[in-house]
């Protein structure tokens, strides 16, 4: 993963998909029992690729204590397009939780765990991300954020919505 680098190795930003995913796959890696995931719809995160679900699914079935809970904007691509996906959140359903965001003025994307390891998108249309691995305050700021717009979201994705 190339990046472009302060001295501080704790603290990365990308400029290209590749590496902005990359980068998830670190996040997910390094997540000890919750990851948050705020994004327009997955699909550029590309959460459906077999080797995130994988990844997911071994982080959920280490211990029913984990938990995956997703924040979109638009659950079009998950409900319709995402059958991998689909099928993490039957197998998981009791440690998964999926809502959409309502009137979510935020433009960023970010996904975050609680080792403290979070990649932000300031604005999703743009590809530069910015990765940090112990930036207590900014993981903070980003699960409070996430609270809040979890709290307030509405029409939560099931597994009987997705028609499993």
């Amino acid at each position: 993963m190339t990046s472009t680098s302060t001295p501080d190795a704790s603290y990365q930003t990308f400029a290209t998909l590749s590496e902005y995913k990359c980068a998830i796959d670190l996040v997910i890696a390094s997540a000890k029992v919750e990851l948050l995931i705020f994004d327009t719809d997955l699909q550029e995160m590309s959460l459906d690729d077999a080797s995130r679900i994988s990844a997911l699914s071994s982080f959920l079935a280490a211990s029913t204590h984990r938990h995956l809970r997703i924040l979109l904007r638009d659950a079009t691509y998950l409900t319709s397009r995402a059958a991998r996906m689909q099928r993490l959140l039957r197998d998981f359903s009791a440690q998964i939780e999926i809502r959409v965001a309502v009137e979510a003025k935020d433009d960023s994307t970010f996904i975050c765990n609680d080792s403290g390891v979070c990649l932000l998108r300031p604005h999703y249309q743009h590809l530069k991300s910015i990765l940090t691995l112990e930036d207590k305050p900014r993981w903070r700021l980003l699960h409070s954020r996430f609270s809040i717009l979890f709290d307030a979201g509405e029409a939560s994705v099931a597994p009987t919505q997705l028609g499993l």
